[in-house]
């Protein structure tokens, strides 16, 4: 068997040391009073949770889209009928679009026709200005059907 260096057997005097004093040196210290604990019953009190706020606040507003545009009231009678939209949306759509006077083209954002301009495209709608007044005309669906809506949400 070999033979320790003296610095090998100081560093395996110091650890044998550590390795008593340690332990009782954890054990001497102050143990926390449960005497409180105990005379409840032995039962301890649960903590509540922080509150949660509410998860349809998450949903109050979209993410990735910018707020929809107000619609004000009925849209007048001389409002655009959308016939369709073709095109990519934000990059090159197009609206085919029916004046008052049965007059159809298409017109691209910030075009106008019967003093309406077109303010923006969507999948199935457009939304049209004339001063302070807002419309958004939707796509028809059915036959004879002007699409034209009214209200703030976009999805109706």
């Amino acid at each position: 068997m070999a033979r320790l260096t003296r610095f090998e057997a100081g560093a395996l005097g110091l650890s044998l040391l550590a390795a008593v004093i340690l332990p009782l040196a954890i054990l001497s210290f102050d143990s926390p009073d449960l005497s409180g604990a105990a005379a409840a019953g032995g039962k301890a009190t649960p903590l509540r949770p922080d509150a949660v706020p509410e998860p349809l606040a998450l949903y109050a507003r979209p993410l990735f889209a910018p707020p929809p545009l107000a619609v004000d009231g009925i849209p007048p009678a001389d409002a655009p009928v959308l016939i369709g939209i073709a095109g990519r949306i934000g990059s090159d759509a197009v609206a085919f679009v029916r004046g008052a006077s049965g007059e159809s083209r298409t017109l691209r954002p910030g075009e106008g026709m019967d003093g309406w301009q077109l303010v923006s495209l969507s999948a199935d709608a457009a939304y049209f200005a004339r001063g302070r007044d807002h419309v958004r005309v939707s796509v028809p669906s059915a036959p004879g059907d002007d699409g034209a809506e009214t209200g703030s949400d976009p999805d109706q």
